[in-house]
């Protein structure tokens, strides 16, 4: 198959229905880069709490609600797939990670974090500027941090990743690619007080780093049993064929000892093709067990290879990363065929116009998986792919991304060693989005998928941004738009419009780049997302990532359950987090116990020395509550433990005054 860049478009016609199609797009990958932008900008307020949720949707089952956390300089952060700009760890809290807005004449990458109990409004702390002081004491004149992610476990600080654009002199390379982190000394909403910054490549111990140039992550954190493990991604240079993993091998409050970085992606070894690779997508279960992913064409597919399809790729470890398998397995085109064409969900006929304005007929019968997945693996080491499928044909010279089917599939395979039992689902036809154009990507390549996913692999919510509401072929309003599954990714309900906010032409309600927080209940599910506010454009371009950004967290909950899991109801054990936190100088605490009997409550400081005890008798089977004063204690983080009938519970608060 003829792989060009297209510079124009072609339009053909549907034979059965009238339809107007797009043709062959450019099937090259995109890669996303940025450089230094000017910021013409309005001051900054950081919100510390929220306004009003933009939307609040209620359907039968579920409510969404979304809460203003603060801006962005502009889209660039988010507007890559890969990253993780969003955690959420139960019991603990979320964290968001992002440039932040720093005002008329603040840099253009000022990293921000925030962290929430849980989402709601006013529950927010902004951290502000984390990025001022490089590692060694180092100030940049100008700090830019560039795709940042969040990361964190029970065990773990919350950790921002990112990968610095230094400027000359500062360590990063040729293209200023410095990858670093930093964490809440205090834990989980500790006040944001953040460490200072530490490289992630311990090649950086002398300048420039080795390797050089690593730019836009991807993340995540997973206990091994024995420390929070942390797994980076990052590509060489811009436009890489070449990804390095930066993990760490042992942890110390918050301190990540780094391992020497991972060759885990050399196309020119690896066998797949330069240009035509997507960015590599990875997950680890909590049992070790991981894979990573990416989508490309084989070396040899245009010279005789066995396979021709540009499909999916991925390679194994069983150690949390430590190890990867030496050569990739792949689904191949017969297997690909069988799940997409076979089945019926994705193919059309119809009648096109070519170059030379003569009609031709044109079968599709080819899949092709985009450059947009993300990846999950469940404990039984099943692995789920949710990607983008457009349709092309034999011999073809581009991709088409209009016809009934191109959309966002799930792939599943529960043995991954056997590659040739892969199932594929259509999560959401979107030939109508990808129709849209803007500007520098089509609709495909803009409309990315994300997913959250329950550990055991039963719940999996998918998320995407959908053009609508079209007008003479122009897109009036971009949404976003969710589904779920609770049977692994066999049957989907369709959500439908979270944001749902109107746009015209000249009126751009557009909620762009939904990225999940990957884990998720049956109940709850968080994304954060961004939303452009036309007025200010920070970077001169005519694209929507260079408006500055407004950010949102979004919370999905089933009010199914989430009813029945509110309440604490006699026959259960459970001590809740304190309300507020952080507080000053009160703050209320619940508990339920299942049956009558001594109850006792200590609190106590960061030193484990007992403070003041709380609560100190018999109590009923059922619901109380009790009351902590901090008007004689010194800000700071503090632990109260519940005990009853041998029983221990322990939640952290944070007292600021």
């Amino acid at each position: 198959m003829k792989k060009t860049l297209l510079i124009g478009l072609i339009f053909c016609v549907s034979l059965s229905f009238g339809k107007t199609y797009k043709k062959s797009e450019s099937v090259s990958a995109k890669y996303e880069s940025e450089f230094i932008m000017d910021d013409p900008s309005n001051d900054h307020v950081v919100i510390n709490g929220s306004p009003t949720p933009i939307a609040v949707h209620t359907s039968r089952d579920y409510t969404f609600e979304s809460v203003l956390i603060d801006s962005s300089t502009n889209g660039y952060g988010m507007y890559s797939n890969n990253t993780n700009p969003l955690v959420w760890v139960p019991e603990s809290g979320l964290l968001a990670v992002y440039r932040q807005w720093a005002g008329i004449d603040g840099p253009s990458g000022q990293l921000g974090a925030a962290q929430s109990v849980d989402g709601s409004a006013g529950s927010w702390q902004v951290g502000v500027g984390l990025n001022y002081v490089y590692p060694g004491g180092a100030t940049p004149a100008n700090p830019m941090a560039r795709y940042p992610s969040a990361v964190g476990t029970a065990t773990s600080n919350p950790t921002p990743i990112w990968n610095e654009y230094t400027e000359d002199g500062s360590g990063g390379g040729t293209n200023g690619g410095r990858a670093m982190y930093t964490y809440d000394e205090f834990g989980w909403l500790g006040g944001s007080y953040y460490s200072p910054i530490y490289d992630l490549n311990t090649g950086c111990q002398t300048l420039p780093c080795d390797p050089p140039d690593l730019w836009v992550s991807q993340a995540q954190m997973v206990d091994n049993g024995s420390y929070p493990v942390l797994l980076a991604m990052f590509g060489e240079g811009l436009g890489p064929d070449r990804y390095w993993l930066l993990r760490n091998d042992y942890y110390l409050f918050g301190y990540l000892g780094m391992a020497a970085p991972y060759l885990a992606l050399d196309l020119l070894n690896d066998g797949l093709t330069s240009g035509y690779t997507g960015t590599p997508e990875f997950h680890v279960n909590n049992n070790g067990i991981g894979y990573m992913v990416s989508s490309s064409y084989a070396s040899d597919y245009n010279t005789g290879g066995s396979v021709t399809h540009h499909t999916l790729y991925y390679k194994k470890t069983d150690d949390y990363g430590a190890t990867w398998e030496s050569t990739f397995s792949v689904i191949a085109d017969d297997v690909l065929d069988q799940a997409l064409y076979d089945s019926g969900m994705l193919g059309d006929s119809l009648w096109e116009l070519d170059a030379n304005n003569d009609t031709v007929w044109t079968e599709l019968n080819e899949a092709f998986v985009g450059y947009d997945y993300d990846v999950k693996v469940d404990d039984a080491g099943g692995l789920r792919i949710l990607a983008t499928v457009v349709a092309t044909y034999t011999g073809g010279d581009g991709v088409y991304t209009s016809v009934e089917g191109c959309g966002h599939y799930l792939f599943y395979n529960a043995t991954p060693d056997d590659p040739a039992t892969w199932t594929a689902t259509l999560v959401r036809d979107m030939a109508q989005s990808f129709f849209f154009d803007y500007t520098d990507f089509s609709g495909w390549q803009y409309m990315y998928p994300d997913m959250a996913m329950s550990p055991d692999g039963n719940t999996i919510w998918a998320v995407t941004s959908v053009a609508d509401d079209t007008a003479n072929g122009t897109y009036q309003d971009i949404d976003i738009f969710a589904s779920r599954s609770l049977d692994g990714g066999v049957t989907w309900e369709d959500i439908g419009n979270l944001t749902n906010t109107a746009s015209t032409v000249t009126v751009k309600n557009y909620e762009m780049s939904p990225h999940f927080a990957p884990y998720a209940t049956a109940e709850d599910a968080y994304f954060i997302f961004q939303m452009g506010d036309w007025s200010v454009n920070t970077v001169g371009g005519i694209l929507f990532e260079d408006y500055k950004q407004r950010l949102y967290v979004g919370h999905l909950m089933d009010d199914a359950v989430g009813v029945e899991k509110s309440l604490m109801l006699p026959g259960s054990f459970e001590l809740t987090q304190n309300y507020p936190n952080p507080f000053n100088p009160k703050a209320m605490v619940e508990y339920s116990i299942e049956s009558d009997g001594h109850v006792s409550v200590d609190l106590f400081d960061l030193r484990g020395s007992k403070v003041m005890t709380l609560v100190n008798e018999n109590k009923p089977a059922g619901t109380h509550d009790f009351s902590i004063n901090g008007e004689s204690l010194p800000s700071g983080v503090y632990f109260y433990t519940m005990n009853f009938a041998g029983k221990s519970a322990t939640k952290k608060l944070v007292l600021m005054k």
